[in-house]
């Protein structure tokens, strides 16, 4: 079976919170269901210049990111380069989360959520394990 490769975003701001999107009703995959922002790589595009566009369009940031790695997910179909990146009140111009989800093309909602919190939402399992990922990255 060959793996769709995507792109994902693990942003963070601090205190172990997580940027999550909750995925409409008309969603073709996980609808009703909290997960990270991202999406498929164009043909030819490196996964990087995937996270960067996705982002943009998704939620109208223009970011630097560090590739956490790659992962397959075979139940899904799916292989995720996960990246992450830091947000600071000072980014973007000052970017909050009111002018990000004024910018959201895709899903219903966003906001910040603790892990703690996370692990008792209703969160795609695959976006859950590169959360995981993502944690050890920052305690390495």
């Amino acid at each position: 079976m060959t793996l769709r490769t995507v792109s994902a975003l693990a942003l963070t701001r601090g205190n172990d919170e997580w940027l999550l999107q909750f995925r409409s009703h008309d969603a073709p995959t996980h609808p009703h269901m909290w997960a990270l922002f991202g999406g498929g790589q164009d043909a030819g595009e490196t996964p990087s210049a995937a996270l960067y566009r996705e982002i943009r369009e998704e939620i109208g940031l223009r970011i630097t990111a560090t590739l956490v790695g790659t992962y397959d997910f075979p139940a899904d179909g799916i292989r995720c380069s996960l990246f992450i990146s830091g947000l600071k009140p000072t980014d973007h111009g000052g970017t909050s989360l009111a002018c990000m989800t004024q910018a959201q093309t895709e899903g219903a909602t966003l906001g910040f959520f603790r892990w703690s919190d996370i692990e008792q939402m209703r969160v795609v399992p695959h976006v859950v394990e590169l959360l995981k990922h993502a944690r050890e990255w920052l305690k390495a």
